[in-house]
């Protein structure tokens, strides 16, 4: 699933991951999607950082759900973008 991330709080998301990563679970329940493992940490951290760079780069909403798709093209959840998106560009 894409994250949300309206809240602009990455920094704190980071934290979370690597306090949970910290304690070597083996198996990972995300709140969306199939359970894995460690490595949906490393998906989320990466995220993370594309996300940020995205939407520092973007002055729209499209702006963002296009760089995230296309970073992201088989992750779910995409209406998520739109919802996000409406929190973080003002509507004219």
């Amino acid at each position: 699933m894409h994250l949300f991330i309206a809240e602009c709080h990455l920094s704190g998301w980071r934290a979370a991951v690597e306090v949970l990563w910290a304690k070597n679970y083996t198996t990972v329940l995300p709140g969306h999607g199939a359970p894995g493992g460690p490595e949906l940490y490393d998906f989320v951290l990466d995220y993370l950082d594309v996300a940020e760079s995205a939407l520092a780069a973007s002055h729209t909403g499209q702006e963002l759900k296009e760089a995230l798709v296309s970073a992201y093209p088989n992750t779910g959840g995409v209406g998520l973008l739109d919802i996000q998106n409406s929190y973080l560009f003002a509507q004219g």
